[in-house]
């Protein structure tokens, strides 16, 4: 990433911006947009238009390369010696180590590798898209358990709920009915208890017994 890279950090680009000339990580491609909304931004599937992507040009600082370092084993362009390789003892120009590569048994072979290696990566690709419907295949399978789960939940709770209301609504009546007796026994004993002391008056002074 060229901004992390600026503020010494090593971050791998996932994005490029042609009008930048830019290498972005995912977290510095979020900052570009908010600043540069109209400039179009190639991801890791549209790498072959990214800037620098070439057999013969340095990855990290787009320079041709023309050496290869044989105690690292790795391509390098000028300033990548300059920056990495000054103390390497071993540097081979590419030109000198390309001379009658053509011929030899390693690139005739080369052809054969790489359509092995496709040939592997296709079987890899068909495992990988097998193993996505599968685990696609797991969630909808678990997404249903849960709304079967919980349609069987709700209709417990309903069926619970409708018990409930049917007990509370019979103590209700028996309870109602209870006072509403209670209530009749006490206006009937009040009557009694009035139409008692009514007669109790009349007689008073007049028959002693």
């Amino acid at each position: 990433c060229s901004t992390c890279e600026e503020n010494d950090l090593n971050t791998e680009a996932q994005h490029f911006c042609p009008q930048c000339e830019h290498y972005l990580c995912d977290k510095c491609v979020r900052k570009h947009g908010d600043y540069f909304k109209k400039h179009v931004v190639y991801g890791r599937k549209d790498i072959q238009k990214w800037t620098g992507f070439s057999m013969d040009r340095c990855a990290q600082h787009g320079n041709k390369l023309e050496v290869h370092c044989d105690y690292h084993r790795e391509l390098c362009c000028s300033v990548c010696v300059a920056l990495n390789h000054r103390l390497c003892s071993s540097i081979s120009h590419l030109p000198d180590l390309a001379k009658g590569f053509l011929k030899t048994a390693e690139f005739k072979q080369l052809p054969a590798a790489v359509d092995k290696m496709r040939s592997r990566l296709d079987e890899l690709k068909n495992v990988r898209t097998k193993d996505q419907d599968s685990l696609i295949d797991s969630y909808k399978n678990i997404i249903a358990e849960v709304k079967d789960l919980r349609k069987n939940i709700n209709t417990i709770l309903d069926q619970l709920e409708k018990k409930t209301v049917e007990h509370l609504d019979s103590m209700m009546k028996e309870l109602e009915k209870t006072i509403k007796d209670d209530l009749e026994t006490c206006a009937q004993m009040d009557d009694q208890l009035n139409t008692m002391i009514e007669k109790l008056q009349q007689i008073t002074g007049k028959n002693r017994e």
